[in-house]
């Protein structure tokens, strides 16, 4: 049912509007987030501020990722997805603000008739100009939510290419890792084949035992099927890493360059009150916390009426005789007088969905703080072992050298040699992994903190 009521009513329900659209929530206390976290290091040393992405990862000296990168943000569906949901964000935010402007139509038509010997004709165009007046503020908060829905389209491509560039990174350093390892995997299977065939001589002259010869037949057995596996992951990291870059795999080509020739960039360590700013899916979450706000100004403004003004002119001309212009101007006040709860529905299913939103906002915050509290625990985790593996390392390559030595003094025999220089292979494929695992955490951490600048590059 329409109803029209006189200007007095109008200013009363007017006010009465006003009051009502401005209760709006507003979001709830985050005290239960920690903000400052007193066990996160503190930098003291100045920071490398990073004006932009390709300045993090240019930083660890590849020569290969950063183009990688750029292929991946050019062809990946889901980064290019995320593009079209902001060109769908966009379109969505024009067409709301269009619906709070003048809107102009106009129809025309033309009647003939005929009735005997003689006809009649008649034209007719009627333009109409209306426009409503947005007092209870129901447009605006139409408009103030589809431009925070924008915003967080574009924050969550921001964060969709934050997460493409980091795995990216990873795939790379694992693609890298598992070249060299499959390498060293199968020159530590030639020298276990070359020690058999040794220890076969050695058998057969009743030298070494046969149970000797058994076991090391079982070793090259097992390393045989590594180094099958090592050959299928380094397939299968190719293909990974071409489908991140948009690519087919048998397309996809690229050449590894050494694993222990890139840098080891850190970034600047930041509070959890940083992260709010920094991270680009808390930005998102916040922007669709704020839309859904919007969203229950204009469910609660939809239930008072509307008020429209509108001016329409017919121009009418009969076949023979003169135009004829008609014009009329209007105001009338339109609203619902019973629909059965459906307006007032609206409004709880918007306070609702704003409940719900905000309780995923504190849950991207709280996953936020604990991302980056993990990433900077796993760096450190992973710098300890490295440490470790080096003087591992170096303590198996000085081994070797003195294996070396004694075995050209004839001191040990060559079977003896060739076991040293296996453990030594298997000592550097550990290394290789632990490397990999050290730049890929690298990565991660520079994901979980959302992009922070960059502190000086470390070679180790």
């Amino acid at each position: 049912m329409r109803w029209i009521l006189p200007p007095a009513v109008l200013l009363c329900l007017a006010a009465a509007g006003a009051q009502a659209t401005e209760r709006s929530p507003a979001p709830a206390g985050s005290s239960d987030i920690p903000l400052q976290h007193d066990n996160w290091p503190r930098v003291d040393v100045p920071w490398q501020a990073a004006r932009n992405a390709a300045d993090w990862w240019q930083a660890f000296g590849s020569a290969s990722l950063p183009a990688l990168q750029a292929r991946a943000r050019a062809a990946n569906p889901g980064l290019l997805s995320a593009q079209a949901a902001i060109a769908k964000a966009r379109a969505t935010l024009a067409a709301t603000d269009a619906d709070g402007s003048v809107q102009l139509t106009a129809s025309a038509s033309s009647q003939h008739s005929r009735q005997g010997g003689s006809g009649s004709s008649t034209s007719r165009l009627a333009p109409e100009l209306s426009y409503s007046l947005d007092w209870w503020g129901k447009q605006a908060a139409a408009s103030r939510a589809a431009a925070v829905r924008l915003a967080a389209s574009e924050a969550s491509r921001d964060a969709s290419a934050l997460t493409l560039d980091s795995e990216v990174a990873r795939q790379y350093f694992t693609l890298l890792a598992l070249t060299q390892q499959q390498q060293l995997a199968s020159r530590q299977l030639t020298l276990m084949t070359q020690r058999s065939l040794l220890l076969q001589q050695q058998v057969a002259y009743g030298a070494k035992a046969g149970y000797e010869l058994a076991a090391l037949q079982q070793d090259v057995a097992s390393k045989t099927a590594s180094v099958a596996a090592l050959t299928l992951s380094l397939r299968q990291a190719y293909s990974a890493l071409a489908v991140l870059c948009g690519a087919a795999t048998p397309d996809f080509q690229l050449t590894p360059e050494p694993l222990a020739d890139l840098q080891l960039p850190y970034p600047a360590p930041l509070q959890p009150a940083a992260l709010l700013l920094q991270r680009p899916d808390i930005r998102a979450a916040d922007a669709t916390l704020q839309a859904a706000q919007a969203d229950i100004a204009a469910a609660r403004a939809a239930l008072y009426p509307t008020l429209t003004f509108s001016w329409q002119g017919v121009l009418s001309k009969v076949a023979g005789g003169p135009s004829q212009w008609v014009a009329t101007a209007a105001a009338a006040l339109a609203g619902t007088l019973y629909d059965g709860g459906r307006l007032r529905a609206g409004v709880r299913y918007s306070e609702a969905a704003w409940q719900e939103q905000l309780q995923a906002w504190r849950s991207t915050v709280l996953s936020a703080i604990a991302e980056a509290d993990n990433a900077m625990q796993a760096l450190a985790a992973y710098q300890q072992a490295m440490t470790a593996l080096e003087a591992q390392l170096q303590a198996a390559e000085q081994q070797e050298r003195a294996s070396d030595a004694r075995y050209r003094l004839g001191a040990i025999d060559k079977s003896s040699l060739l076991a040293q220089q296996e453990t030594t292979l298997a000592v550097r494929q550990s290394w290789f992994e632990m490397r990999s695992k050290l730049l890929s955490a690298s990565a991660t951490l520079y994901e979980a903190l959302g992009g922070a600048p960059l502190l000086a590059a470390s070679g180790g």
